[in-house]
């Protein structure tokens, strides 16, 4: 085990456990079990109580030759990790194995966050995405897998806009060979799981960061039927004039993200050296966006502006509970069924010079950084 995790806490026995914490309202239910909010007494720290029945756990782990649920023993894997919720205390009850987490007072879940403000402004997506990519390089380095990387997974501290990684109950142990087991999202996973039963863990991590950008940058996931998954075709949204609402460097990231060939995708190491990211590509660095500023770009910017040759992009507002397969348990629910709009796909992507002059700089930039 390493150092990191065993500086985690053990287990907490029941009758110190029930004496430590008191338990508030739902903060969201999923299939593998529910989390509660709650309090630390000894300090009032707010805490986050996910109960898991064990009776819905599939995959075990040790620790201290105790059985575990794997989910625990990853927490504690990566719980020192940036940009990862931090895991605090654990208890077997008998029937329901509960953990505690830190829990931001202020915070919205990705989901809703986009859900409530449409596509997000670049400068903000680029601020968001990198801390993404940063908390799941440092998870891989740990030795875990997330395997259900997507918006309701990420949560938003509405004061600083820093972000955090929750919910590991369908990961995994990073390994060299093939998965053929997924408990995560479907419209987040591969075509290679759609189509072969089968996956290698970084490439199909990669691919599901490709539709969370995608989802930033737009408002709404790219694909949602599996024929869509395997055809991996891309429509960007247009402006009521015509023009690509996408920045040219942050489609070719997309683009790259959502490779066909898991082999033809970048390492989550050069998804941050991609030209997207460099400071003189936009026009406002992201080191010089406050917090308060974004929010203001935000509230500034129209959702309603944006369509496609075919008229405008709703965003759709519940688009859980008809995805999900596995054991996500957002902080907020929406018990109503998937009503994403069908109309993106009928969009169709206007190529002019300057985009053809970007495709062969694309192409270059590959042939030089990408492929070494």
């Amino acid at each position: 085990m390493s150092s990191a995790s065993s500086q985690q806490p053990l287990l907490t026995d029941r009758e110190t456990f029930a004496r430590s914490y008191r338990v508030g309202h739902i903060l969201g239910k999923g299939g593998f079990g529910t989390v509660y909010a709650g309090t630390r007494v000894r300090d009032g720290h707010p805490v986050a109580i996910k109960h898991v029945p064990k009776s819905s756990v599939t995959a075990w782990g040790q620790v201290n030759d105790t059985r575990v649920p794997l989910e625990y023993c990853l927490l504690r894997q990566v719980s020192q990790c940036n940009g990862v919720v931090r895991l605090l205390d654990a208890c077997d009850t008998g029937d329901v194995f509960v953990v505690v987490m830190e829990r931001m007072e202020s915070c919205k879940d990705l989901f809703d966050f986009i859900t409530e403000r449409g596509a997000l402004p670049e400068t903000m997506a680029k601020n968001f995405f990198r801390q993404v990519v940063e908390a799941v390089i440092q998870c891989h380095r740990a030795g875990v897998v997330h395997r259900d990387i997507k918006d309701e997974n990420i949560l938003v501290d509405l004061k600083t806009l820093t972000l955090k990684l929750i919910d590991f109950g369908s990961g995994a142990y990073v390994k060299d060979t093939y998965f053929t087991d997924f408990d995560g999202t479907r419209v987040y996973s591969p075509p290679e799981w759609i189509n072969h039963r089968r996956y290698m863990g970084t490439p199909a991590t990669v691919w599901s960061m490709g539709i969370l950008l995608y989802d930033m940058v737009c408002g709404d996931i790219p694909f949602e039927e599996n024929e869509q998954i395997v055809s991996a075709v891309l429509n960007f949204p247009t402006s009521s004039s015509g023009h690509q609402i996408v920045s040219r460097q942050c489609q070719d990231l997309i683009r790259n993200l959502l490779e066909y060939s898991p082999s033809d995708r970048p390492s989550l190491e050069q998804i941050l050296s991609h030209p997207w990211f460099y400071p003189d590509v936009e026009v406002t660095k992201v080191d010089d966006c406050s917090p308060s500023d974004c929010l203001a770009a935000m509230e500034s910017s129209s959702p309603t502006t944006t369509s496609s040759s075919a008229g405008s992009i709703p965003v759709p507002s519940p688009r859980r509970a008809s995805f999900t397969l596995g054991g996500s348990l957002p902080y907020s629910l929406t018990p109503s069924a998937s009503t994403a709009s069908s109309s993106r796909n009928s969009m169709t992507e206007e190529v002019d010079l300057l985009d053809c002059e970007y495709a062969m700089e694309a192409v270059i930039y590959h042939e030089e950084q990408w492929d070494h």
